[in-house]
């Protein structure tokens, strides 16, 4: 009885998940491909076969989210980085439909062949969504000699210090990417057995504190408010871990696509560093309206940070000093200064991010440097570099090993189709210039290759630590 649902609209996506599909699992998923949502939502209303349990789809809007939970069918959304999912014999996602109270909790359960090797250090991240309208503080847990641990920090809630959590979220609607991660290390071998995690709202207490709820709401409480429900888990490195150091990613699309930040702690756990990483992003999103959002303010303000990686929008660095340019560097400058005021030892980072594959094509600005990727790259290179001299920020130079990757190696495609966005590849390249720029070291004899074959990921980083550290 085939009892899980895969639905996609992405047809590289679909050939993924066939290659990638344990044989055991066959008899249980049927994969079904849909040319948009709307074949999506047309499926489940007409075509939906009683015997699904679970659903995994391509990440939809909160209207698709919000017609599967009334139909009591759980939901994954399912992106590139979440391919080791599939490959979970046993795997479960339960919601409790129609909202979910103080005291209940999302849950995943992971199956396990054997990871020995694996005992007493970092597991993996975990993603479990965007942000939500009403809960404020949760918990993040696992289940290990029979009780449940936290796989972040705890604190205490400033409304009741005896309410612990490890993950305070948000009233700001679905423009928000707020991304929640956490790691767990096991202390016993799992051995054809599962791992539990489970995403518990600690406080009947709202997130909004007395801002509006935004329209884009699905429900007055609960994980149905949560856009982008979802666990992305990834295995990381064996190697002893040193001493953790807290990095807080603040951008957009260009950070969002494949999780970047997720990537760039798999690298560096193989390294055995470990970056503790925190992500706030929004689609699209400039630094003024970053220091706008009373969000972005408060995680900046919890202090701690070693690290802050900045990704402005992705035209911004080519218009700086033009017609069109308003306060660019300006606002840059404000949100530095404003990391540093509650991170006083942080090292704040630009990052450099590249042209778009055919240059910039539309009609918004009209500009000779836009329209090819060669002077439009090389705008961004010369604008970013004078930025962060000017704030006092250092570099992180993806757009210059972007732009030998493409000489080197164009048959490693770094966009995605839209030739904007970065492709897997991009944003492990992108996640290795950021993973070497931020430990200051090359990479070891056992890396990790992501989900990239061996020969390409090693090129990728090759490049990466050739562009920061120099040298051949």
């Amino acid at each position: 009885m085939k009892d899980i649902l895969v639905l996609v609209t992405l047809q590289p996506l679909l050939r993924a998940i066939q290659k990638y599909i344990l044989e055991e699992d066959r008899a249980r998923v049927d994969i079904q491909y849909c040319k948009n949502l709307n074949g999506i939502i047309d499926f489940i209303d007409k075509k939906l076969p009683s015997s699904v349990e679970v659903i995994i789809s391509t990440p939809g809007p909160s209207f698709f989210i919000a017609q599967l939970i009334k139909k009591k069918i759980p939901i994954l959304p399912l992106e590139y980085n979440n391919i080791d999912i599939i490959k979970s014999l046993h795997m479960a996602l339960s919601v409790c439909p129609g909202g979910v109270a103080y005291g209940h909790y999302l849950q995943e359960t992971q199956w396990l062949d054997d990871i020995r090797k694996m005992v007493g250090q970092d597991f993996g991240n975990f993603l479990f969504g965007n942000d939500a309208s009403a809960p404020k503080y949760y918990r993040l847990e696992y289940f290990e000699r029979g009780r449940w641990l936290p796989a972040a920090q705890l604190r205490r809630a400033a409304e009741d210090p005896d309410v612990r959590y490890t993950h305070r979220l948000f009233a700001s609607g679905k423009g928000n990417s707020y991304k929640v991660f956490g790691s767990i290390r096991l202390h016993d071998a799992l051995v054809r057995d599962t791992l539990r995690i489970r995403w518990v709202q600690a406080a009947d207490l709202r997130a909004d504190d007395g801002r509006p709820i935004p329209s884009d709401s699905i429900g007055a409480s609960g994980f149905c408010n949560a856009h982008g429900l979802g666990a992305c888990i990834r295995r990381l490195g064996a190697r002893p871990l040193s001493r953790p150091r807290s990095v807080l990613f603040i951008g957009n699309s260009y950070t969002y696509y494949n999780l970047v930040p997720g990537i760039v702690r798999e690298l560096a756990s193989f390294e055995g560093r470990d970056l503790r990483v925190e992500m706030f992003t929004i689609g699209g999103c400039t630094m003024e309206r970053h220091l706008e959002q009373a969000d972005c303010r408060d995680l900046i303000e919890r202090g701690g940070y070693d690290f802050v990686v900045l990704q402005d929008q992705s035209l911004h660095p080519a218009l700086i000093g033009t017609p069109d340019d308003q306060g660019i560097a300006g606002h840059m400058e404000a949100i530095v200064a404003h990391i540093r005021t509650h991170n006083p030892k942080v090292s704040p980072y630009i990052e450099m991010t590249w042209g778009r594959r055919d240059g910039y094509t539309e009609r918004k600005f009209d500009y000779d440097f836009l329209r090819s990727y060669a002077s439009m790259q090389e705008r961004i290179r010369v604008n970013t570099l004078a930025e962060a001299e000017a704030v006092g920020a250092g570099c992180i130079p993806v757009g210059v090993a972007w732009s030998r990757v493409r000489t080197e190696r164009p048959d490693i495609e770094l966009y995605a189709a839209d030739g904007s966005h970065p492709s897997y590849a991009g944003s492990y390249l992108a996640a290795a210039v950021i993973c070497t720029t931020l430990t200051g070291a090359p990479f070891g004899a056992t890396p990790s290759d992501g989900l990239l074959d061996p020969d390409t990921a090693a090129y990728l980083r090759r490049v990466a630590e050739q562009t920061v550290l120099g040298g051949e």
